[in-house]
């Protein structure tokens, strides 16, 4: 659903089924990308020089699989845009962000030229595409093992929900009715953090922190997974609890990140997991696989490091 929301949002495009090719073809660069953006991943995030050897150098596979990558991430910037250019050529394109944004500028007076403007787009386009579905995705996935593993939360939950809204679907307009719900979610964001250190930033100028000095240019990565585990803030961190978010005063977690950095499309984000959680409860009974002898396999929760979805 969240693949299928942001190409709709961005692109004006539907899925037509699970082997959609567009959609195959943009969600192979996000797995690409969920992987690149782990800086421990790869030596060459570190030392920087390793990017100019080559491909058949031992011990240089990643570069191979960078440059697939990279190609995949190129089909994914040009194959929707080049759809939704071809639908608007021919009047039958449904509203979009690249519609909109191509209907705005692209008749415009500008210090830029049309290859200009329209690269410009094109990469504003596919990396809200690419950041907007791989926090959703993750989320969902905690969402549902800790609905799996927690049957008294579930229930909880779903009791608000039938006895707030009834038997209809949730939607976004349910947001301030359905509190649990969104104490769930927010629990989701805090227990099992889909990046749990943030995409490094680089110091603009010298800075100093409680006595450490950092100069200018330094790599700075934030431990979004300490913060979220800090148990004078959240007592019992390892504890799946979304009651602790009923007290106002508890702070969200920052899995959006912070700051002037913080991910512009976190109002998109919560928007879509709230409906997406709300949505499962109300209609399906989540439980854990069970083994030959008819009994729930025992789950467990554990944070990955090597990539952003898990």
């Amino acid at each position: 659903m969240a693949g299928s929301t942001m190409l709709t949002a961005v692109y004006g495009y539907e899925i037509t089924s699970e082997d959609d090719s567009l959609f195959q073809t943009v969600d192979l660069a996000v797995q690409g990308f969920s992987q690149a953006l782990i800086v421990r991943n790869y030596l060459v995030n570190t030392i920087s020089w390793l990017e100019y050897i080559p491909e058949w150098f031992p011990g240089a596979t990643w570069k191979a699989k960078a440059n697939e990558w990279r190609r995949q991430r190129d089909l994914m910037l040009h194959v929707p845009f080049e759809w939704t250019k071809s639908r608007m050529a021919t009047g039958a394109v449904a509203p979009s962000m690249l519609s909109s944004l191509l209907t705005k500028y692209m008749h415009e007076d500008s210090n830029l030229d049309i290859d200009e403007l329209e690269d410009c787009i094109r990469w504003s386009c596919g990396a809200i595409f690419a950041a907007g579905v791989t926090p959703i995705v993750s989320s969902i996935r905690v969402f549902i093992m800790a609905m799996a593993m927690h049957p008294d939360v579930q229930a909880k939950a779903q009791a608000e929900i039938d006895n707030t809204i009834g038997a209809r679907l949730p939607r976004i307009m349910d947001w301030n009715s359905l509190n649990y719900v969104r104490c769930i979610m927010k629990e989701v964001l805090r227990w099992c953090l889909t990046l749990p250190l943030v995409v490094p930033h680089a110091c603009t100028q010298d800075d100093t922190y409680k006595g450490y000095y950092i100069p200018k240019g330094a790599i700075v990565i934030g431990n979004s997974w300490a913060i979220s585990n800090n148990s004078a803030v959240y007592p019992d961190p390892d504890r799946f609890d979304p009651d602790r978010f009923l007290d106002a005063s508890v702070p969200d977690a920052p899995a959006f990140g912070y700051g002037r950095r913080i991910c512009p499309g976190i109002h998109h984000a919560d928007a879509t997991m709230f409906v997406m959680m709300a949505s499962l409860l109300s209609v399906f009974h989540i439980r854990p696989s069970v083994d030959t002898e008819g009994k729930h396999i025992p789950l467990k929760a554990e944070v990955a490091m090597d990539e952003a979805v898990r």
